[in-house]
Parts: C-alpha cells; sequence; structure tokens
C-alpha cells in the first residue's frame, strides 16, 4: 500500500486524461435525425453542455431527453476511434503510480468496463490503470433522476462509480483522491469523506463551477 497519504487515485476519464468531444459530437449528430433534433454545431454544443443547458435549448422534455441521452451515450461508445489521451495524462497517472498508489477510473460511459479498459490499452493507458468503474458497471444511471436536476447532469454524475472502485481496491474514503474536469465528482467525493480533490479546467466545468467544491484546480 502507499506510503503517501493517498492509497488511490480515482480519476474522471473524458476530459480529465482523454479528448472526447469530436467522438461526442460525431455520436450527437448519429443520433439527430432520429429524434429531430437542431444540429448545434461543436462550439454551441459544448457550451449547452459546459452550462447544463442542453435539454432546455434543444426544448426536450425530460421524458424524451432521457431516451436521448441513453441513444448518445450509445452512440458515442460506437463512435471510434478510441479517445486520444490528453497532454501530459499518461505522465499524472505515472507520478500518481510512483508514490505507490492505485489507479481507479470512474467514468460516466455506460458501456461495460472491459470496453473502456481495451480502449485505454489501445491509447496507451491500459498498463497505468488498476480498475475501470463505469456506469453500466453500477447498474445504469442513478435511479430515480433527481427533479432539481437536468437529465444530463444525473448521467453526469458518478457518486456510485467512485464508491465501487474504492470497494474493489479495498480502499477507505480517506485514503483516496479524486481528479476531474466534472465538478459534481469533486462535490459527491465529498460527501463520500474524500479528503483530496482536484479540478481539471478545460473540461465540462469552469473555475466558477469548482467554487465552493473545497479542490484545488489545475488548468
Amino acid at each position: 500500500m502507499s506510503k503517501s497519504a493517498t492509497d488511490v487515485w480515482v480519476f474522471d476519464l473524458d476530459g480529465t486524461l482523454v479528448e472526447s468531444r469530436l467522438r461526442l459530437y460525431g455520436a450527437y449528430v448519429e443520433i439527430a435525425p432520429e429524434f429531430g433534433l437542431t444540429v448545434l454545431s461543436p462550439s454551441e454544443l459544448r457550451t449547452a453542455i459546459d452550462k447544463r443547458t442542453l435539454e432546455a435549448d434543444l426544448g426536450l422534455e425530460r421524458a424524451t431527453a432521457e431516451v436521448v441521452l441513453a441513444e448518445w451515450y450509445e452512440a458515442f461508445a460506437r463512435n471510434l476511434p478510441a479517445s486520444p489521451p490528453l497532454p501530459g495524462a499518461a505522465d499524472a497517472l505515472r507520478a500518481c503510480a510512483r508514490t505507490g498508489a492505485l489507479i481507479a477510473i470512474a467514468t460516466a460511459r455506460p458501456t461495460p468496463a472491459s470496453v473502456v479498459a481495451r480502449e485505454l490499452a489501445e491509447v496507451g493507458l491500459g498498463q497505468l490503470v488498476d480498475v475501470v468503474v463505469t456506469t453500466e458497471s453500477v447498474g445504469g444511471p442513478a435511479e430515480p433522476f433527481d427533479a432539481e436536476s437536468t437529465v444530463l447532469e444525473v448521467y453526469l454524475r458518478k457518486k456510485r462509480q467512485i464508491e465501487s472502485a474504492l470497494r474493489e481496491l479495498g480502499v477507505t474514503a480517506e485514503r483516496a483522491a479524486i481528479v476531474s474536469d466534472e465538478a459534481f465528482d469533486l462535490v459527491e467525493g465529498a460527501e463520500l469523506g474524500v479528503p483530496r480533490l482536484v479540478g481539471v479546467l478545460g473540461g465540462n466545468s469552469d473555475n466558477d463551477a469548482f467554487d465552493g467544491t473545497g479542490g484545488r484546480v489545475l488548468d
């Protein structure tokens, strides 16, 4: 076990370790005709996701949004090639591993963990990761949907994935750290008792979104 204060680093995947925006946009364009969705530009779509206004911008009722998000994520999983690592991603994982800590991936992707692990191997990150937990690993998105949150927000939340990763590795929350571009992950990590929280700018959350999370923010 690690000699440092951290026995496991739990990383988000998309937007934190790998660049998935083009792949996500391709999946959106793929499903848009099926649901009669307005085809937003890449920048418009990114803004709608970042600001959590996607459902309102597309005029989706909640029930329809649940179906659209599920199909979008499935199309994303089919949309290859694998998402490439972001600059410094491999170095960050190696630096954490050198301390003796384990590395976990907690992702909102709805695919089997084995599929994500295979992708990570394809882009040279697989050998650095000890466990992968996906939305499928924990039985799907959280139910019931929180009426105060958008469907997108619920899909992106990964509290159960984080809990599952810690349980699988046999590490308590007090000995863990979380790194994510999603402010929600830091908030939920804090709720679980994870003391070391690191926010990554450039993904789905801006600097303001991390205010109040108690996390250290990196750009």
